[in-house]
């Protein structure tokens, strides 16, 4: 966290061969300097806003379940947030969106980057504020290599922005004809996927810029599975 009078919020990771469990408060705002960025590693993760799966005994977590749990509400309150899987430890490196996330009035962004599928079953929600929203799957940065086998994928969950910009990428396609990513508000974008094509509908008036954001660049399908 950065000083009350300087000083930029730093970088704070937790990793895990296969159990990560976050409940507290991580806090990387920086109030005159810029934020900082908390990065979650796990396997598998599962993001809602209930704490279960396991226990805290004088400051320690000790988990009971094999997948993963994280509360990202207050993650993303105090910092840009970051959530990364693995194929480590006999999972499939999934991120699955079972709690609805909402942001805080402010300019944190989140970052969902699985090694396999990212799975919307509940909404994520950056209306309040100005961050961005990046989505990746089939990620290939740490120790991941991509296989082009990742989709992003809508289970009923809506995501909702703010000012801020929606950036998504994948191996295998950003939902479906049938089933497409709903987003509400959206105004600036960027998508692109190796295999399958990419599906977005969009609720609520305004022009939308198809832009580059961060990395992504455009909309783009290198093989249209569509």
């Amino acid at each position: 966290k950065g000083g009350s009078a300087s000083g930029d919020g730093g970088f704070v990771e937790v990793s895990g061969k296969k159990h990560v469990e976050i409940y507290g408060l991580v806090s990387t705002l920086a109030p005159n300097g810029e934020n900082g960025t908390f990065l979650i590693d796990p396997t598998d993760v599962s993001i809602t806003g209930v704490d279960t799966n396991g226990a805290w005994s004088t400051g320690t977590w000790t988990p009971n379940a094999a997948s993963s749990i994280a509360d990202v509400d207050t993650a993303l309150t105090n910092g840009n947030t970051i959530v990364t899987t693995n194929f480590a430890g006999g999972q499939s490196g999934n991120i699955t969106v079972t709690g609805a996330i909402a942001a805080s009035a402010n300019a944190n962004s989140l970052t969902l980057q699985a090694a396999n599928d990212i799975i919307l079953t509940a909404g994520i929600d950056m209306s309040a504020g100005s961050g961005n929203l990046t989505l990746t799957a089939d990620w290939g940065g740490g120790d991941v290599v991509s296989d082009n086998a990742g989709a992003i994928t809508n289970g009923g969950g809506t995501i909702t922005m703010g000012t801020g910009d929606l950036a998504m990428s994948a191996g295998d396609g950003i939902g479906t004809s049938g089933t497409p990513i709903t987003t509400v508000g959206l105004t600036d974008i960027a998508a692109t996927t190796v295999t399958g094509g990419i599906y977005i509908t969009n609720s609520a008036s305004g022009n939308i810029n198809v832009t580059t954001v961060g990395g992504t660049v455009g909309l783009s399908t290198t093989v249209n599975g569509g």
